[in-house]
């Protein structure tokens, strides 16, 4: 790499694998981060190439050919050798350096459109209605996570626990709401064909704690539909 048109210049990525490297992109929103596609994967850069890591999770360790962000949708796609196209929007990497020496950190949840087939099946033969609220939150060390939900008084409806790796994480909710929890509600809640119940249309609290006892809040909200 060169700032001064080519008098000086430094040599980056020195601890990439031995391998081919295929394409580089510089991000749209931070220079500081770099993608390069080799022959076995995706790995960024925060520091502008000086050290790299592994991009990991559902990507496979398979050859990147080329690679273009898309500005409007904020998402790096990805052309593959033998595995198509891959896509993976890029908010959370550029949070990077804003919490990387924070212990625990939990990003807002977008609001939620309620559903009131929730766990309810159109027919004898289809799946019952489900959705997948994804919870994305930063870890500095690794360790058991606990996710509570709560309602507008800080009573608990339901709590789940996951092991995070250091790093940025996904937990996935259902809105469920645990049995013993449905008395919460002024309005009674009807058991679901899949035999659970959920929350109803609201304000809650989405509450997640690592092992050291630190605690990050973020509000819930399930909107009511609007009606036509």
């Amino acid at each position: 790499m060169s700032n001064d048109y080519g008098a000086h210049w430094q040599r980056l990525g020195t601890d990439l694998p031995l391998e081919p490297v295929n394409v580089i992109r510089e991000d749209l929103k931070n220079e500081q981060i770099l993608y390069v596609g080799t022959d076995n994967g995706l790995y960024v850069s925060f520091d502008a190439g000086i050290h790299f890591i592994p991009w990991n999770g559902s990507l496979p360790r398979v050859a990147i050919h080329d690679m273009v962000i898309q500005a409007r949708e904020n998402e790096l796609v990805l052309g593959t050798h033998g595995r198509s196209i891959y896509i993976a929007k890029l908010d959370l990497v550029q949070e990077y350096a804003n919490v990387k020496d924070k212990d625990l950190v939990l990003f807002d949840v977008k609001e939620i459109k309620y559903n009131k087939n929730l766990g309810r099946m159109g027919s004898v033969y289809a799946r019952p209605d489900s959705i997948d609220v994804m919870m994305h939150y930063f870890v500095k060390d690794s360790g058991l996570c606990t996710f509570r939900i709560l309602n507008q008084q800080g009573a608990e409806l339901n709590r789940f626990t996951q092991n995070a790796s250091y790093g940025f994480n996904t937990a996935h909710y259902n809105l469920s709401v645990a049995e013993n929890a449905i008395k919460q509600f002024k309005q009674p809640l009807k058991k679901a064909d899949d035999g659970r119940y959920y929350l109803l249309p609201g304000e809650y609290t989405l509450e997640v704690s690592n092992a050291t006892g630190l605690i990050e809040m973020t509000p819930l909200i399930i909107k009511e539909a609007e009606k036509k």
